[in-house]
Formats: structure tokens, sequence, C-alpha cells
């Protein structure tokens, strides 16, 4: 059973092409993705234009957001990374989202439907108390 985490992509990103991984330049994606480098198997990266992407692939800087999106948008994206991922994971691979709610409304209910467990450590959390939860962890994953 693996464990892999999703992060979701930021707004501000770098303005040249680069790897998905280092593309996106927030503090807030930088200590998601050491969280999900330091514990998971494998992660991946949400992105409002490209559905899942693989942190190597190289990828051009765009500005798409779901925020605001019609709902069918929305839907159709959250299938299309659930059938991505399906290409990359099996049912009962443990999936952590680190996502705002926009990107986890429908994608929680299309993963969970084809079989994966599905954790959402920063569910209900604003957005400071976001930033010290992956704080401490990354720090506590430094310490082991």
């Amino acid at each position: 059973m693996a464990r892999i985490c999703l992060v979701a992509c930021t707004r501000r990103k770098l303005d040249r092409r680069a790897r998905a991984g280092e593309l996106y330049t927030t503090p807030y994606f930088r200590k998601c993705r050491d969280f999900a480098v330091s514990r998971f198997d494998r992660w991946y990266i949400l992105s409002a234009k490209h559905a899942l992407l693989d942190p190597e692939r190289w990828i051009d800087p765009y500005d798409v957001t779901l925020a605001g999106k019609p709902l069918r948008e929305r839907t159709r994206w959250a299938q299309r990374v659930a059938q991505a991922l399906a290409r990359r994971a099996q049912p009962g691979d443990h999936v952590t989202l680190l996502a705002p709610a926009a990107y986890r409304e429908f994608l929680v209910p299309a993963l969970r439907q084809r079989g994966y467990r599905v954790e959402l450590p920063l569910a209900g959390l604003r957005f400071g108390e976001q930033l010290r939860w992956l704080d401490q962890a990354n720090r506590a994953a430094t310490a082991s």
C-alpha cells in the first residue's frame, strides 16, 4: 500500500519554464513540498491547468485557478485528477491532500469512490494554523 501526497499548486510561480516541483514559489508550497518529500512514497501536484503533475515534469508558467470556475468545470477537473492518479496508484493506497477547499470539494469523493484512503490534515485550519502545522511536521521529520 503506497503513501501518496497531493499538493495544490499556487498562484505565484517562476517566470520561466521549470520542473513542476520547483515552479511554484510561495513559502506555503515549499512547506507542503518538503512535507510530501519527507513523509511519502510519492507526491504529485494538483494543478488547476494540468490536473495531476509529476514534480519532475517540465512546464511553463500559467495563470489558471479553480476558484470561481463553474461547478461543471471543477467536477470535470476532479475526475481528470482521479483518472490520472488511477494510472499511478492502486485502490487502498493512502492519499493525503494538502489543498484548499476548492481543490478538495469534488476530488475527495472521486478519490474515495476509487477506493483510496483519503486524509486531509489541513482541513478546517486557518492559513496561519496550516503554516504552523507544516512547520512543526517538517521540524519533526528532520529531527528523526
